[in-house]
């Protein structure tokens, strides 16, 4: 104590300090104090931020032996739960719109659009999020998904909307019995029929309709396919979703009028169901025989729409390179003179591109057909650098 720091000597020179042992282990010590939680019941106390921790970790042990290593059933998890979130948000938008004097259609196709940017999040990084069984097909007839997988994928997307459906329903039950007495009717002054499924305007044939869901679900899969293309506009993948939900509130905006953009036959099809067997009876099937439109249209639209883009933009697109990929370059510039005083001039060189480029000498002026140009005649750091 008293002694004054000098440059040349420590400030904790001549003190009592610690060892690197000492502190090694008191570290450790506090650090497992911590992570224990000693001082209260919270399993969380002491733990990192959900942020940083590893989410395929359940935070219970006892949850351990739930955790499922098969494939398939982590991907029909990821569609079910996928597909739920999307009809929930796009659904309870028609609900507001029945019951409520907000008439706003375009918060309607707002609300569908992030449902879908939802719904893709959530099984993004499972099973690709595809939530509408049209994406999983037409990817499937391109070669971006093994067939083997399509009826698992489906089955998960139809039941997710269907318990979907379902709790949207009995959510809202009590509006829908103020509104319409108890008399359920698609159409009408008291008909909630869209509140559940999609249905033709009555001016529109069914022709029409057929013509109309393939132009939207072939634009659907035509987009989708530039979004993912990494050899197209080169997306960041964290912008899919997000791009998609966009290009979902454009199309349903724009083409909503004639059977309500029915592009996703999940969607559509197990909700009707569930109308029928809730109080709307057959009519959900019999109206204007309609119901085959939007369960079996989309996919021959989709079909159109991925190989429009496959034959006609995706095939075009040149390869990017990548390492070690060889780029021929001719003329460049003269090399140095060579201590016999020749000067000798560079033909033609490869310029292999990585992360360092490299090149490569093929061809010199003054060389003979097949001579390698020696050591002596190589560019030295500075000319490669400037090759390159």
């Amino acid at each position: 104590e008293g002694e004054e720091a000098s440059p040349n000597k420590p400030l904790h020179q001549g003190r009592n300090t610690t060892s690197p042992g000492e502190v090694h282990r008191l570290s450790l010590f506090f650090a497992q104090l911590l992570l224990r939680g000693r001082r209260t019941n919270n399993p969380f106390v002491g733990q990192l931020p959900f942020s940083r921790v590893d989410m395929g970790n359940p935070p219970f042990p006892f949850f351990k032996k739930f955790v499922t290593t098969n494939q398939a059933v982590r991907e029909f998890l990821a569609e079910f739960f996928g597909t739920f979130i999307l009809y929930i948000f796009g659904g309870a938008s028609f609900a507001h719109y029945i019951f409520t004097d907000n008439k706003d259609v375009f918060a309607v196709t707002f609300c569908w659009g992030v449902g879908v940017m939802l719904g893709i999040q959530t099984g993004a990084g499972v099973s690709g999020g595809h939530v509408n069984p049209i994406v999983t097909t037409s990817f499937a007839s391109v070669g971006k998904l093994p067939w083997r997988k399509v009826p698992h994928y489906l089955l998960g997307q139809h039941l997710g909307a269907f318990l979907a459906a379902a709790i949207l329903y009995f959510n809202y039950i009590d509006l829908l019995d103020k509104f319409d007495g108890g008399a359920r009717q698609i159409f009408g002054t008291n008909g909630t029929g869209i509140l559940l499924s999609t249905y033709p305007h009555p001016d529109v044939h069914l022709s029409v309709c057929v013509f109309d869901t393939i132009i939207c679900s072939g634009l659907l899969m035509f987009t989708i396919m530039v979004i993912l293309d990494e050899r197209n506009a080169n997306t960041t993948k964290g912008m899919h979703a997000f791009l998609i939900g966009i290009m979902v509130v454009a199309l349903c905006w724009a083409f909503g009028s004639n059977c309500m953009a029915a592009v996703n036959p999940a969607r559509d099809f197990p909700p009707r169901v569930l109308s029928a067997l809730v109080g709307y009876g057959a009519e959900t099937f019999s109206y204007r025989q309609f119901w085959w439109i939007p369960l079996f249209v989309p996919h021959l639209g989709g079909f159109i729409g991925t190989w429009l883009y496959v034959l006609f933009v995706g095939m075009h697109i040149p390869k990017p390179r990548r390492d070690g990929d060889e780029k021929e370059v001719v003329n460049l510039l003269p090399l140095a003179p060579r201590a016999d005083g020749d000067s000798m001039e560079i033909i033609k060189v490869k310029i292999k591109e990585s992360s360092e480029p490299q090149v490569m000498i093929t061809e010199l002026k003054g060389c003979r057909e097949g001579q390698k140009p020696s050591r002596q005649d190589r560019p030295n750091e500075e000319n490669t650098a400037l090759h390159i």
